[in-house]
């Protein structure tokens, strides 16, 4: 490798091996034997500081979006789920910061290289353990605010939907505690007063928080179909919405919700993955207490899950709508303040709607489930969805007869290939 920077074409060599670096490192490939792609992912990145210290050496200029990306693939895979992953990603982030070797992070000109610096500054503690979650994730979640916050979300989803204990609760705590940190700063300049119900009325979104949500947006976009990534995005979106990370971006004056909507509906229709409609579900009803048009779009998503053709889906959306509609405030139901304020000791419609969705068995043949959920709409003031006709099946049996009678007039001697023929013609092939 010492060999080949020695001159003005051997730069450009190293510049498409690091291209080149750069695709390898979105290797993710599964076989029998787990995450083989793990193995390239780690090459690739002792590839960037192999090639960042070379071309330091020997004077190969690279330009500042270049660097942001290979930066920024680091950046990504310090936030992903695999230890040993983190482990590896770590250290080499830490060496090529602080000039461990030929490069200087400061000097060449990464973007962003201060912010970087501070969340891993070169006294770091020699004991610190790159690999546990505990560590790791309270360092790199603060850079969701500097130029590498696409790449720290699209590594982050992927640990705060994992299903390893340790590090979905180490990677949603440290997303939350930031986001909650953002949206403290704006309570604490906001001077106008509390509203009836003792909250504040944020009236514009904090910029962290429109373009957290933008970048998710991009990030399900550009991974359509592909349930690797949307399924623990799913599982970060419900996160955030279930603590209400994003109340602020409230429609008319923000899309993001009905963008949301759009996108995940898109993302299901027809889908015959079960793992991601389920993860779809509490995205759906997490959307709910959002206003008009956002409550109504997912309140029938929601209620046409439960007559998915699933039985499991349909299960999950009536536990979650029932879990949720214990914790929202009252007026996501229509009727249900006037109700407690009339002091009635009758059944309010938040009880008729609980009832219904507890007493049913919303694993019954669709059929049978329809005409309960349908009852539904009413509690919500929204219209019962007209079912589209299937076209009736063309009657046959009038053809068979005329085929049967036919057949039967053949020679004994085609017998043989008559009777088939019938028979091919009764299946409806002919």
């Amino acid at each position: 490798c010492d060999k080949v920077v020695t001159g003005a074409e051997q730069s450009a060599i190293v510049l498409r091996a690091i291209e080149c670096l750069l695709r390898t490192v979105q290797d993710y490939s599964t076989d029998k034997r787990g995450d083989v792609g793990s193995w390239v992912r780690s090459a690739s990145m002792v590839g960037f500081e192999r090639l960042l210290n070379l071309s330091a050496q020997h004077g190969v200029a690279i330009d500042a979006s270049l660097l942001q990306r290979v930066f920024g693939a680091i950046v990504k895979q310090l936030s992903e789920k695999m230890n040993r992953i983190r482990a590896c990603a770590g250290p080499i982030l830490h060496r090529l910061l602080h000039g461990g070797n030929s490069f200087n992070a400061k000097q060449a000109g990464v973007p962003d290289c201060d912010a970087l610096a501070k969340q891993f500054p070169a006294d770091l503690d020699v004991s610190f353990d790159w690999s546990a979650p505990s560590q790791t994730f309270g360092r790199v979640v603060p850079l969701l605010d500097t130029a590498y916050a696409k790449d720290v979300i699209a590594g982050l989803v992927i640990s705060v939907g994992d299903l390893t204990e340790s590090v979905v609760r180490h990677s949603s705590q440290a997303l939350l505690d930031h986001v909650n940190d953002v949206l403290e700063d704006v309570d604490s300049d906001d001077d106008d007063d509390d509203d009836d119900d003792g909250k504040k009325e944020v009236k514009e979104a904090p910029a962290q928080i429109v373009r957290l949500g933008a970048d998710m947006l991009d990030l399900m976009r550009a991974n359509a179909d592909n349930s690797r990534v949307l399924v623990p995005l799913c599982k970060t979106l419900d996160v955030l919405l279930s603590n209400f990370c994003f109340d602020s971006l409230r429609p008319p004056r923000y899309s993001f919700a009905v963008d949301l909507h759009k996108q995940l509906r898109e993302e299901i229709r027809q889908s015959t993955d079960i793992r991601k409609v389920m993860a779809s579900v509490n995205v759906f009803i997490g959307l709910v207490p959002f206003p008009e048009p956002v409550r109504s779009m997912a309140l029938n998503t929601t209620f046409f899950l439960l007559c998915h053709r699933y039985p499991r889906v349909r299960l999950q959306a009536s536990e979650v709508l029932y879990t949720r509609l214990l914790s929202w405030d009252v007026d996501v139901v229509p009727g249900q303040q006037e109700f407690e304020d009339s002091g009635s000791d009758d059944f309010g419609p938040l009880d008729n709607l609980i009832s219904i969705l507890t007493e049913t068995r919303w694993d019954q043949p669709a059929s049978k489930v329809r005409p309960i959920r349908d009852q539904l709409y009413g509690f919500f003031n929204l219209p019962v969805p007209k079912r589209k006709k299937k076209p009736a099946k063309p009657d046959t049996t009038a053809g068979s007869s005329n085929n049967n009678n036919k057949n039967n007039s053949t020679s004994t001697g085609s017998s043989s290939k008559s009777g088939y023929s019938q028979f091919v013609k009764s299946l409806a092939y002919d």
